[in-house]
């Protein structure tokens, strides 16, 4: 999930506990990223750029660390949203 800047939820702690046990309970595994803002970096090589690398990461390094904990995720079926 990327936090959009404050425009639903103020920010990314804002996600409740409810929410996040609703995922988890439909098997779904919500995963939070920061990402640099504008203006301190520009539009393409900061926010666009971080949400690459992030989805990029879910899809190669996080099976690896799912399986340490017993459980494995399906890269064919990442949802970005925010």
């Amino acid at each position: 999930m990327f936090h959009g800047g404050g425009y639903m939820t103020l920010s990314k702690t804002a996600i409740r506990p409810a929410q996040t046990l609703y995922l988890l309970e439909n098997g779904i595994l919500p995963i939070s990223f920061d990402y640099r803002l504008c203006p301190e970096v520009n539009l393409i090589d900061g926010p666009i750029a971080d949400t690459r690398d992030a989805l990029m990461w879910a899809q190669t390094q996080l099976p690896e660390i799912t399986e340490s904990y017993g459980f494995s995720v399906d890269t064919d079926r990442i949802v970005v949203i925010g």
